[in-house]
């Protein structure tokens, strides 16, 4: 072997990624630092962490206490953390299959839930298996992908899925469609029907009793030109250290290109139980 090929060897000359847990960790604590003081954190970690590796990154994050759980796109990726030694709550975002019900109970998996189909399915998936399934109902209020409406049909869901013992309703979420946008209109809007739909007589009743969690996906980051600097691109190796800004200012006070998170200090959106 030459030395040229020697030295190629040992200094990797393709791309490759460094992940600074540190710094997913610091903008975990600040996020926090920022929110009311009972409300907890899901932290989103589908197609294994956006490739920065779900398993590292969750088992890092079980550490905290404000950490309620994680989110992912499929039971699939659910199973592989729960497989890895994950223990907090896993919600899956999207549609669940039938073919993994009953291992999705088995392992305390939380589906999204917005079918009738799906309600029944689970239902039996639980008798069979002798333990309750705990699901979310997803609201759609501008998404546009999947979710019960905010309104009478959206309420008669609601009805038609407390009738099933067999499953214990744990939270309620929806989906801000352009949250990470500098103006808020549409993400403000879509905080208000999910507010109206929730302190309907008969749900606000029903949320006070089952002590259901409220609580809503915001895409926190926000994209300008700074990506370089944001990842940290060094094109002498061509390598890739992401160390993420965080998410405040050095004052503390939450970013302006994060502009619902002042308001969600004064809602009572995401007001997570301490566990």
């Amino acid at each position: 072997m030459t030395r040229e090929l020697q030295e190629k060897l040992e200094s990797y000359q393709r791309v490759w990624a460094e992940v600074d847990l540190d710094a997913i960790w610091e903008n975990m604590v600040h996020m926090k630092e920022n929110i009311a003081e009972n409300t907890k954190i899901l932290a989103v970690i589908k197609t294994d962490g956006y490739g920065h590796g779900g398993v590292p990154i969750a088992k890092m994050l079980e550490q905290l206490d404000f950490m309620f759980g994680y989110a992912a796109a499929t039971y699939e990726e659910a199973h592989v953390l729960r497989e890895a030694g994950v223990k907090k709550p896993i919600l899956i975002l999207g549609y669940t299959f039938p073919y993994c019900y009953e291992e999705l109970i088995r392992e305390e998996i939380r589906p999204a839930v917005y079918r009738r189909d799906t309600v029944e399915e689970l239902a039996a998936a639980a008798a069979k298996v002798g333990k309750k399934a705990k699901v979310h109902i997803k609201v759609d209020t501008g998404m546009g992908r999947i979710g019960i409406t905010p309104d009478e049909e959206g309420l008669e869901f609601v009805r038609f899925l407390i009738e099933h013992p067999e499953l214990e309703v744990e939270g309620i979420f929806t989906h801000f469609a352009k949250s990470d946008e500098a103006d808020k209109t549409s993400a403000n809007h879509q905080l208000e029907l999910f507010q109206n739909f929730i302190d309907k007589k008969y749900f606000s009743t029903m949320l006070a009793a089952l002590k259901i969690i409220l609580c809503f996906i915001i895409n926190f980051y926000h994209y300008e030109e700074r990506s370089t600097k944001t990842f940290g691109f060094d094109d002498k190796n061509r390598s890739f250290k992401i160390q993420a800004e965080k998410f405040v200012s050095d004052s503390g006070r939450a970013s302006s290109e994060h502009g619902l998170i002042q308001r969600l200090q004064q809602d009572r959106f995401c007001p997570l139980p301490q566990r």
